[in-house]
């Protein structure tokens, strides 16, 4: 888990263009999002391939039962920070969409907060790395999604 920035973010943000997400926990910690630290030519070692930042913090909250407080992008200085504070759960997708017969390639993020009661994800998908806000979404709140974190001891009722 990577719970402070150092060359590695200079790194993705003025070279690679990335921006990324940081997760402040219940127990007081940020999680920053560093999937691309492996790339990054400042490591002094290399970094064996290991499961994505999302994965990891899933893990990391769910072993240590915690919970996501806030979500949030950034990048350089720009920060979005849509979602509310303590929502059941959080949602976070990374995609890439191109034309037929072009080279370009635009990447977004998607993140979003869970409405158990109304059984949906709220998700709000921004293009990077600039960070504007594309559009919204209501999507239907499926069980076992990889891309949502709940809270400890919540779960999708049928």
């Amino acid at each position: 888990m990577c719970t402070t920035k150092d060359i590695y973010f200079e790194w993705l943000a003025y070279i690679r263009r990335e921006a990324h997400f940081s997760a402040l926990l219940t127990n007081g910690q940020t999680i920053f999002q560093d999937d691309y630290r492996a790339e990054c030519e400042h490591n002094k070692e290399p970094i064996p391939t290991e499961p994505k930042a999302w994965d990891r913090l899933r893990s990391y909250v769910n072993e240590n039962k915690i919970w996501i407080k806030n979500l949030r992008l950034q990048n350089i200085d720009n920060v979005v920070e849509p979602l509310p504070d303590d929502a059941h759960g959080y949602y976070f997708k990374k995609g890439a969409i191109g034309a037929l017969f072009s080279d370009a390639v635009n990447h977004f993020y998607i993140i979003g907060y869970v409405d158990l009661a109304k059984k949906i994800v709220k998700t709000f998908k921004y293009g990077v790395p600039e960070l504007m806000l594309l559009e919204t979404e209501d999507r239907e709140l499926k069980k076992g999604d990889p891309c949502v974190i709940l809270r400890p001891g919540l779960e999708l009722q049928r």
